[in-house]
This record gives C-alpha cells, sequence and structure tokens, in this order.
C-alpha cells in the first residue's frame, strides 16, 4: 500500500471550489475567510474498481491524521478504495489560523475534496469535532458524496461533556484548560520526550485517564529553532471554538438546520455510530437526523466516545456492512 503526504499551504480559494460551495447562512462565516489548504495522509489501495469512491476521515478535537492511520489501511485495503486523512485546521501539520469555526472547518474540507477527489464521489467519515464537519459538509454540498459515517458525534447544539472524565461534566473546556495552564517556556532547551515526562508527573493529578495524558501530549512538538517545545495544535483558536458551544446564539440546532432545507430530506446515506457508555449521540438525536437525511441508519458499540479505537475490529465490520449494503464497495 502505497503512503504520501501531502503538504500544500495555499490558502486562496480557487474558482473550482467556488462553484461548490453552497451559500447559506451558516456559511456565511467561511465565505469571508481564507480557505486553508489541508494537509493529508493518503492511503492508497493496490487495486481499485474503476469510478469507485474515495473516502474522506476526519479527526476529533485535540486529534491529527495520524488518529485514523491503522483503521484508513485495513479500509484501503480490504474495501480496495482510497483513503485520506486528513489534519483540520489548526491541528496536526495543516496550516493555522485565528478562526476555527464549524462552517470554516467545513469549507476547507469542500476545498479539498475538489481539487484532490472530485470527479470522484467522497466516503466521509467523522469522528467528534470531526463528525460535525463532516456533517456540515455534506448538508450543505450533498453532490459530492455518496455517504457519510459519524462516530460518536452530535452535530446538534447542546451542552458538551468532557473529553477528561468519564462521570464528570462540563466540556472539553478541562482538557483546553489544563493545556493552556501550561507555561512551554518553562522547558526551553529540553527535547519532546524530556517534556512530555516532566508534563506527565504535572497531568497525573488532572486528569486520570493515562490513554487521554498520552493523546493530549501527541500534540507537543520542537519548536522551529529547536530550542524548546510548542504546542502542535492552535490552542487559543481551539479554545474560542469550544467556548461557542456555551454562547445561547449558536446556530446548529436542529431547528436551524431544518429551516434551511428546500428541497426535503438530503438524499446521502448516513450511519451514525456511537459508543454505549458515552451520551453524544441521543435516540432523539437520530430522530431528528431521519428529518434532515432520508436514509439514516444507528449502531452502537460496547465503547465510551473513542469507538474505532476501543473497538477497532466491530467499528470496521460496521463500515464495511455499511458500505457493502449501499453498494458501494464489492463484498
Amino acid at each position: 500500500m502505497k503512503l504520501r503526504t501531502i503538504f500544500n499551504y495555499r490558502k486562496l480559494l480557487c474558482n473550482e471550489s467556488k462553484k461548490f460551495i453552497r451559500q447559506s447562512s451558516t456559511l456565511a462565516e467561511a465565505q469571508s475567510e481564507d480557505v486553508i489548504e489541508l494537509n493529508a495522509q493518503v492511503h492508497s489501495a493496490k487495486s481499485k474498481v474503476e469510478n469507485s469512491p474515495v473516502m474522506v476521515m476526519l479527526h476529533g478535537v485535540f486529534g491529527n491524521s495520524r488518529n485514523f492511520s491503522a483503521l484508513s489501511r485495513r479500509i484501503a485495503k480490504q474495501c480496495s478504495i482510497d483513503v485520506h486523512c486528513l489534519d483540520l485546521r489548526n491541528h496536526g501539520d495543516s496550516p493555522h489560523s485565528p478562526s476555527h469555526s464549524q462552517p470554516a472547518m467545513a469549507n476547507d474540507v469542500i476545498h479539498y475534496l475538489t481539487n484532490h477527489i472530485y470527479p470522484s464521489k467522497c466516503i466521509l467519515l467523522g469522528h467528534s469535532m470531526g463528525g460535525r464537519v463532516a456533517f456540515d459538509a455534506v448538508f450543505n454540498n450533498p453532490d459530492l458524496f455518496c455517504a457519510t459515517i459519524i462516530e460518536d458525534s452530535n452535530p446538534f447544539a447542546r451542552e458538551m461533556k468532557t473529553l477528561v472524565t468519564t462521570d464528570d461534566i462540563n466540556s472539553p473546556f478541562a482538557a483546553i484548560k489544563i493545556l493552556k495552564s501550561v507555561d512551554l517556556s518553562y522547558f526551553d532547551g529540553k527535547s519532546v520526550s524530556e517534556v512530555k515526562a516532566e508534563i506527565s508527573d504535572v497531568l497525573e493529578d488532572k486528569i486520570p485517564s493515562m490513554a487521554v495524558q498520552a493523546f493530549l501530549l501527541t500534540n507537543l512538538m520542537q519548536s522551529p529553532d529547536k530550542d524548546g517545545v510548542q504546542w502542535r495544535c492552535n490552542v487559543s483558536a481551539i479554545a474560542k471554538y469550544l467556548e461557542s458551544y456555551r454562547s445561547s446564539k449558536w446556530d446548529t440546532t436542529f431547528e436551524a438546520y431544518k429551516s434551511r432545507l428546500t428541497k426535503g430530506p438530503i438524499d446521502v446515506p448516513m450511519l451514525c455510530v456511537r459508543g454505549a457508555k458515552s451520551n453524544y449521540i441521543l435516540d432523539k438525536d437520530i430522530e431528528q437526523l431521519k428529518h434532515l437525511f432520508s436514509d439514516v441508519s444507528l449502531t452502537t458499540l460496547d465503547t465510551g466516545h473513542w469507538v474505532h479505537s476501543e473497538k477497532p475490529a466491530e467499528f470496521l465490520k460496521e463500515v464495511i456492512t455499511f458500505l457493502t449494503l449501499k453498494e458501494l464497495i464489492s463484498s
């Protein structure tokens, strides 16, 4: 299987992208901003059927394209389709921007599709924040997609839960608050591995989960001058994004989406995969989604929020079953 990494940092929206971006109230903010060319890791299938779709994967907050490395390789091999794992703006190796709005992120994805995947149809898979971005992208540009898979993500505005503990609480604010509280200048002259070891001792009292500690620390990187470390993700921009969930002006409610439907439910098959120990996707969310999309199915696995990493074989089976049922891949 061939793996290549695309590094391209153009920020202007090309004319080809513009013709696919549907004008809407939620895209108004994104239309006024530069669109970012996203970094990607591409896993190419050894043999492909002519006109086969391409899968694109979108990670969650604080994540990056490498979160899907194992899953993307298996899908490329077993489904004989190319898989593109993207770094969303302000994450991984994609450029940083002061804006981290959901419409802007969705616009980045559409820009990537029209430049790197079109005219092939896209299967868009997103986890958590990536699931909300995927929902926005498909809702506003359905003609580019043949299916979407939402992993433990709720596109509708409501109080978010934390990724730091499982028995609380308020939202991912705990994690971003911790990252913002760390003074990285204290570690000048030290390597990433040295800093991780020291920070881990500090995080132990604040973050009970070793897995979450390790996940957050994947965002540590050596600074360009090699004299210290810095966060790979744009902590300040992400903090503003998370804070937007507290705003009463948040416009991604079910009612807001429903009011924008002009031709009935969208005809793009959607699979929602949720964790039984997570409460990101509620039964009522599925009922509301069925008013917006004509073909919505739900499966629940015995996991928490990180479904594809906690039950990789089961998650892969659900994805392959769904794609086979929709005749997007051969059985």
